[in-house]
């Protein structure tokens, strides 16, 4: 278990030290945080400031945090099975997929986990990055290949 636990100041201080660009590159970033104490306004608020994703984690051992908190999406879906040939069945699929075009088009969807009731200012045209990774690995590309098939 995850045991780096959310410190307002120590967080705002490392996200202040992020660069913007390298070499004349814009940077983007997202934290893939593990532990529960990130399940709060304090840390959405600090994300959104800061204009650093959370990546949403579809885990079993890892809170969900959906809320967007900056001008792209980034979710790692983590719960792939062998016995599934696209490791997610195909309504699993469909939904990550809608919620993808949500993400795109600047919605917050529902039924998803939010650590802040407080509704972020998004727009539309936004990147969505949806990656299947863990779980059963070797499903990842045939996940990835249906997921494809369904946002064309």
């Amino acid at each position: 278990m995850a045991t780096k636990k959310f410190d307002e100041e120590e967080f705002d201080a490392f996200l202040s030290m992020l660069p913007e660009t390298w070499q004349g590159v814009k940077l983007r970033h997202a934290l893939d945080v593990r532990h529960e104490s990130f399940a709060c306004d304090a840390f959405v608020s600090l994300m959104r400031k800061h204009n650093a994703a959370i990546v949403c984690a579809h885990s079993a051992k890892y809170p969900m945090l959906a809320d967007q908190t900056a001008d792209f999406a980034y979710a790692r879906l983590m719960q792939s099975r062998e016995e599934i040939a696209t490791g997610y069945s195909e309504a699993e699929i469909d939904d990550w997929a809608e919620t993808a075009r949500s993400w795109r088009d600047g919605k917050q969807p529902d039924g998803l986990s939010y650590a802040s009731a407080a509704k972020p200012k998004l727009t539309a045209g936004r990147d969505a990055y949806v990656f299947f990774i863990s779980g059963a690995k070797v499903r990842a590309p045939a996940a990835a290949e249906a997921m494809i098939a369904r946002l064309d």
